[in-house]
Protein backbone atom coordinates (compact mmCIF):
# COMPACT_ATOMS: atom_id res chain seq x y z
CA UNK A 1 0.00 0.00 0.00
CA UNK A 2 1.24 3.47 -0.87
CA UNK A 3 -0.13 6.48 0.98
CA UNK A 4 0.56 10.18 1.10
CA UNK A 5 0.98 11.93 4.44
CA UNK A 6 -0.34 15.35 3.38
CA UNK A 7 0.20 17.07 6.78
CA UNK A 8 3.76 15.73 6.79
CA UNK A 9 4.43 17.10 3.32
CA UNK A 10 2.96 20.49 4.25
CA UNK A 11 5.08 20.61 7.42
CA UNK A 12 8.18 19.65 5.44
CA UNK A 13 7.58 22.37 2.84
CA UNK A 14 7.04 24.90 5.64
CA UNK A 15 10.22 23.89 7.47
CA UNK A 16 12.46 23.56 4.42
CA UNK A 17 11.24 26.76 2.82
CA UNK A 18 7.96 27.73 1.19
CA UNK A 19 9.83 29.89 -1.33
CA UNK A 20 11.19 26.67 -2.87
CA UNK A 21 8.05 24.50 -2.55
CA UNK A 22 8.41 22.95 -6.01
CA UNK A 23 12.01 21.97 -5.38
CA UNK A 24 11.01 20.52 -2.02
CA UNK A 25 8.34 18.34 -3.61
CA UNK A 26 10.84 17.12 -6.20
CA UNK A 27 13.38 16.36 -3.44
CA UNK A 28 10.74 14.40 -1.49
CA UNK A 29 9.91 12.35 -4.59
CA UNK A 30 13.60 11.62 -5.25
CA UNK A 31 14.20 10.64 -1.63
CA UNK A 32 11.30 8.19 -1.63
CA UNK A 33 12.18 6.77 -5.05
CA UNK A 34 15.77 6.21 -3.96
CA UNK A 35 14.61 4.59 -0.73
CA UNK A 36 12.24 2.20 -2.52
CA UNK A 37 14.71 1.29 -5.26
CA UNK A 38 17.40 0.46 -2.71
CA UNK A 39 15.10 -1.50 -0.38
CA UNK A 40 13.48 -3.50 -3.17
CA UNK A 41 16.92 -4.04 -4.76
CA UNK A 42 18.17 -5.66 -1.55
CA UNK A 43 15.26 -8.09 -1.65
CA UNK A 44 13.39 -6.79 1.39
CA UNK A 45 9.63 -7.07 1.51
CA UNK A 46 7.83 -3.74 1.59
CA UNK A 47 4.33 -3.85 3.06
CA UNK A 48 3.55 -0.15 3.41
CA UNK A 49 4.91 3.15 2.11
CA UNK A 50 3.85 6.56 3.43
CA UNK A 51 5.33 9.53 1.58
CA UNK A 52 5.51 12.46 3.98
CA UNK A 53 8.77 14.38 3.61
CA UNK A 54 10.47 14.38 7.01
CA UNK A 55 7.78 12.02 8.28
CA UNK A 56 7.96 9.31 5.61
CA UNK A 57 7.49 5.71 6.65
CA UNK A 58 8.36 2.42 5.00
CA UNK A 59 7.19 -0.79 6.68
CA UNK A 60 9.76 -3.55 6.19
CA UNK A 61 11.23 -6.21 8.47
CA UNK A 62 14.21 -3.91 9.15
CA UNK A 63 12.54 -0.53 9.66
CA UNK A 64 15.60 1.27 11.00
CA UNK A 65 17.54 0.43 7.84
CA UNK A 66 14.60 1.57 5.72
CA UNK A 67 14.31 4.87 7.60
CA UNK A 68 18.00 5.70 7.05
CA UNK A 69 18.32 4.82 3.38
CA UNK A 70 16.25 7.75 2.08
CA UNK A 71 18.05 10.49 4.03
CA UNK A 72 21.46 9.04 3.19
CA UNK A 73 20.48 9.00 -0.49
CA UNK A 74 19.40 12.65 -0.20
CA UNK A 75 22.72 13.52 1.48
CA UNK A 76 24.56 11.95 -1.45
CA UNK A 77 22.45 13.90 -3.95
CA UNK A 78 22.88 17.11 -1.94
CA UNK A 79 26.65 16.76 -2.06
CA UNK A 80 26.47 16.13 -5.81
CA UNK A 81 24.37 19.27 -6.37
CA UNK A 82 26.61 21.41 -4.14
CA UNK A 83 24.15 21.86 -1.30
CA UNK A 84 26.81 21.91 1.39
CA UNK A 85 29.09 24.25 -0.54
CA UNK A 86 26.30 26.79 -0.93
CA UNK A 87 25.07 26.53 2.67
CA UNK A 88 26.72 29.23 4.71
CA UNK A 89 25.94 30.05 8.32
CA UNK A 90 22.45 30.48 9.70
CA UNK A 91 21.05 31.38 6.28
CA UNK A 92 20.97 27.65 5.64
CA UNK A 93 18.35 27.20 8.37
CA UNK A 94 16.18 30.16 7.38
CA UNK A 95 13.11 28.82 5.51
CA UNK A 96 12.25 32.25 4.07
CA UNK A 97 15.62 32.82 2.40
CA UNK A 98 15.70 32.61 -1.38
CA UNK A 99 18.66 30.79 -2.96
CA UNK A 100 19.80 31.15 -6.57
CA UNK A 101 20.39 27.42 -6.99
CA UNK A 102 18.15 25.91 -4.34
CA UNK A 103 18.01 22.21 -5.22
CA UNK A 104 21.18 21.15 -3.39
CA UNK A 105 20.27 23.15 -0.31
CA UNK A 106 16.70 21.78 -0.30
CA UNK A 107 18.07 18.23 -0.55
CA UNK A 108 20.49 18.89 2.32
CA UNK A 109 17.73 20.31 4.54
CA UNK A 110 15.43 17.39 3.69
CA UNK A 111 18.15 14.85 4.42
CA UNK A 112 19.16 16.40 7.74
CA UNK A 113 15.55 16.79 8.88
CA UNK A 114 14.70 13.22 7.87
CA UNK A 115 17.75 11.89 9.72
CA UNK A 116 16.72 13.83 12.82
CA UNK A 117 13.16 12.44 12.69
CA UNK A 118 14.49 8.91 12.11
CA UNK A 119 16.79 9.17 15.13
CA UNK A 120 13.99 10.50 17.35
CA UNK A 121 11.66 7.71 16.16
CA UNK A 122 14.27 5.05 16.91
CA UNK A 123 14.65 6.38 20.46
CA UNK A 124 10.93 5.95 21.17
CA UNK A 125 10.43 2.43 19.80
Amino acid sequence: MIGINVPGIIATVALVGPVHAGWTLLAIALQEAGRLVFIVGTGAEVSEVWVGGFFSLVKTPSEMFASLVGPLWSLLLASCFGGFRQAKGLGFLNPAKYHKRPFGIVLAKLALGSLLVAMVNSCFR
